[in-house]
């Protein structure tokens, strides 16, 4: 009997195991959390390696739980030992679209599922990519006198690669060496000035050319040969030339006035008096008057007439004034005078009258 109970109670034992262990992750884990790869390799190439095991010895399977950013998507594949990230299947990853990647995976074993650490993906950089240029095509203008080594423009070109280096030439449109470009920088310069003939060769057209060492891209250079209106010195008496691309403007020293400079200004001196202001006019000068006064030169004063108007009252009653005695004498002769007139002019209309009727 006592051997009974010691093998019943040894059966239990093993038929009855404790599952007790989840899954660990060795790959990735903490301090190995990154790794890395070129940019534009395969679809559906094997990356990296995720390793999970169960102590209890279950069957542990492996995902992807997360993946940021999501797009494109990439895989998990069961390998001989572990199992392998994949890159995308449809398409390639490109470093200058989303330089890194960052997955966190699950396990699953028995009835437990725990999660990685994440995982940092570096996309390694290919010099992949053309330079480009920064405008389409560029265009500039130099003057038939511009001196050697004169800056004319600059040409930039960029590159989306890491740290590219970028060489830039002429490569064709400069048969006789006039211009140089900067193999750094991009900056065009005159080189030989004694080719510059506004006459000749009014236009120049270059091919510059950027490279990478590996990739190379080209744009159009346009540059314009001006005649400089300023040579020779057109402006006259100090006065100082400044050119634009078809003309030029002086700009005149104190006492003189005219498109170049050779008129002698008008207000100078001051011809205005009385505080009056100066303004040329023509080959001429006007003056403008301060308050007061007046003329060519503001020299009169300007009178001002004052007019006073008294207005009487009217009244209702009107007193005709009694003459005096002077007054009287005056009526009288006045009188006397009148009576004399008509008796004359009768008399002679009377003797008129008796002559015609004979």
């Amino acid at each position: 009997m006592p051997n009974i109970y010691t093998f019943l109670a040894t059966c239990v034992l093993i038929v009855s195991p404790v599952q007790t262990a989840a899954p660990v992750f060795s790959n990735p884990s903490l301090g190995h959390q990154q790794t890395s790869c070129f940019e534009n390799i395969a679809s559906s190439s094997s990356i990296y390696r995720v390793s999970a095991t169960d102590a209890d010895g279950d069957t542990v399977t492996v995902a992807i739980h997360s993946q940021n950013p999501s797009d494109p998507p990439f895989q998990i594949t069961k390998a001989i030992i572990g199992w392998n990230l994949m890159t995308p299947s449809l398409t390639t990853i490109d470093r200058e679209t989303t330089p890194t990647f960052t997955f966190v995976f699950s396990a699953t074993g028995g009835n437990d599922t725990v999660q990685s650490v994440a995982l940092t993906l570096i996309l390694t950089d290919l010099n992949d990519n053309s330079p480009q240029f920064t405008a389409i095509s560029y265009s500039a203008s130099v003057y038939d006198t511009a001196s050697a080594g004169a800056v004319i423009l600059t040409i930039q070109a960029t590159d989306a690669d890491v740290s590219p280096s970028i060489a830039y030439r002429i490569t064709a449109g400069d048969v006789a060496g006039t211009f140089s470009i900067d193999l750094n920088t991009g900056e065009l310069k005159l080189n030989t000035p004694g080719n510059l003939n506004s006459a000749s060769t009014p236009t120049y057209s270059l091919t510059v050319q950027a490279s990478d060492g590996a990739n190379t891209n080209t744009t159009t250079v346009t540059i314009h040969v001006l005649d400089d209106r300023c040579v020779p010195q057109p402006c006259q008496n100090g006065g100082t030339c400044t050119r634009n691309e078809t003309d030029f403007i002086c700009a005149c020293v104190s006492g003189w006035i005219g498109d170049t400079c050779s008129q002698d200004n008008p207000c100078i001196p001051n011809l205005c008096q009385n505080g009056g202001t100066c303004t040329i006019a023509g080959s001429t000068y006007n003056c403008t008057c301060t308050s007061g006064y007046e003329g060519l030169n503001c020299t009169t004063i300007v009178t001002t007439t004052t007019t006073t108007t008294t207005t009487t009252a009217a009244t209702t009653s009107i007193t005709t004034p009694k003459p005096d005695s002077q007054d009287l004498v005056v009526i009288t002769v006045v009188s006397v005078t009148t009576v004399a007139v008509v008796i004359t002019v009768t008399i002679a209309i009377l003797v008129y009258i008796r002559n015609n009727k004979r």
